[in-house]
């Protein structure tokens, strides 16, 4: 007889609640940009923020995310044509093996299917 395994809880706050855990999902590329836009909009409205790194500030942060935004775009149209690639190679498969079945369909049909010439190709 096998056990089963049970898998931990986690620990509990001091309130006794289950503690809230960030999933893969909710990490993923767009999330965490939006994360980032979200952080620039509060970080505009306080007050006075004027951090001393100013890779921190509010004018250099927008343009990092003003790059970040300009990469996902390039992804997302190489993506496409990826896509678009994949497709017409698809196409083109399905092309050549309608292809390969005429081609054998002519060779039975002009020389019989008992001939060495339909034997020859229709083992491929």
């Amino acid at each position: 007889m096998r056990g089963q395994r049970l898998t931990k809880k986690p620990p509990l706050n001091k309130d006794g609640t289950v503690p809230k855990t960030i999933s893969t999902i909710e990490v993923s590329f767009g999330s965490l940009l939006g994360v980032g836009k979200d952080l620039l909009e509060v970080i505009k409205t306080v007050p006075g923020y004027a951090p001393s790194n100013t890779n921190l500030s509010v004018a250099d942060y927008t343009t990092y995310l003003t790059g970040i935004d300009a990469k996902n775009s390039a992804v997302a149209e190489k993506y496409e044509q990826y896509d678009d690639s994949v497709e017409e190679r698809s196409d083109k498969y399905a092309e050549l093996k309608d292809r390969i079945t005429k081609i054998k369909l002519a060779i039975a049909a002009q020389y019989g299917k008992d001939s060495n010439q339909y034997k020859d190709v229709v083992k491929y």
